[in-house]
């Protein structure tokens, strides 16, 4: 599943904006796209409200609120999202299909066809299941003593969400690594990928970390940018993350700039056929990607973009 087309009016928080992710000519969704632009320009608010959009489409859990996207009620309101869905999905939809949400008169409509919202609904964690993942900008380890279980059920009423509590799955997983092969595997990987200072040690059921080849170390001892590396990669790993969008909120406040275009390199590795779309202020990403790729909000920030 990846966006082709991102169109939204009206929406507080976010200027009106006509967004290509492919290219136009039907051309294939671009598997990596930027949104940039200064502060306050509706970067993060563009994330949220794609998340909005399937929850009221199509929601693994969520409640979607007219007055959270136009607070005036006598105002109106709308995102329409063009999805392109590969293989059997695409089969039963005929490949490419628009979904949109009015927000209007204080309520939520959706335009949708059920075929459509019954595919959007569906979460299990089969990588041939296509699915959408968002890490906001918040996103942080959870190890305290609570966690939530690792099974579909419960975690399709979290992944839209941006609580800490999202991520209190992950001590979870990590304990039950050592008895899975197979995840233990694809886990260590995603971590030599994202933080090639950091060695995940199945071994070890506690101390299972080694930075920059020190001695065994918990999780919660992790410097921000490696911990971040281990909640991508738990989640990638546990949820089966192929075939699918991904979200990603400000990756620079985890990774330093000298790495954070290798760093975005290496998403890539962590399924089969995702979208990426990163929002982002980092010059060192922006400029690293072909601006097809990239797409400026505010005021004269592609007039900036372009000059730099």
């Amino acid at each position: 599943m990846k966006i082709s087309t991102i169109s939204a009016r009206g929406i507080a928080g976010l200027p009106d904006l006509d967004l290509d992710l492919a290219g136009g000519g039907g051309a294939a969704p671009h598997s990596l796209f930027l949104v940039t632009g200064a502060a306050a320009s509706g970067k993060t608010r563009l994330l949220e409200a794609i998340v909005a959009t399937f929850e009221a489409v199509g929601p693994y859990e969520g409640i979607v609120r007219a007055l959270d996207w136009v607070p005036d009620t006598n105002a109106a309101g709308r995102i329409e999202l063009g999805l392109r869905l590969d293989g059997a999905d695409g089969a039963s939809v005929g490949g490419t299909t628009n979904v949109a949400v009015r927000f209007e008169s204080g309520r939520v409509v959706v335009d949708a066809a059920s075929g459509v919202s019954k595919l959007l609904g569906r979460y299990d964690h089969q990588d041939t299941t296509a699915k959408r993942e968002y890490f906001p900008e918040t996103r942080q380890l959870w190890c305290d003593s609570f966690a939530d279980g690792l099974g579909a059920l419960e975690q399709s009423l979290l992944r839209g969400s941006k609580g800490p509590r999202k991520y209190s799955f992950v001590p979870r997983f990590l304990a039950s690594l050592p008895d899975d092969p197979v995840q233990s595997e694809r886990f260590g990987a995603a971590i030599t990928h994202l933080a090639p200072g950091l060695k995940y040690l199945p071994s070890h059921r506690e101390h299972c970390f080694s930075s920059r080849g020190g001695s065994p170390v918990r999780v919660a001892d992790l410097s921000s940018s490696e911990a971040d590396a281990v909640l991508i990669g738990a989640t990638a790993a546990m949820i089966g993350l192929s075939h699918s969008l991904v979200l990603l909120d400000r990756p620079e406040l985890y990774v330093p700039p000298e790495r954070i275009v290798a760093w975005t390199e290496a998403l890539a590795t962590l399924g089969v056929d995702n979208q990426w779309l990163i929002a982002t202020s980092s010059p060192e990403l922006v400029h690293a990607v072909p601006r097809a790729q990239i797409a400026w909000l505010g005021s004269g920030a592609r007039e900036r973009g372009r000059s730099e």
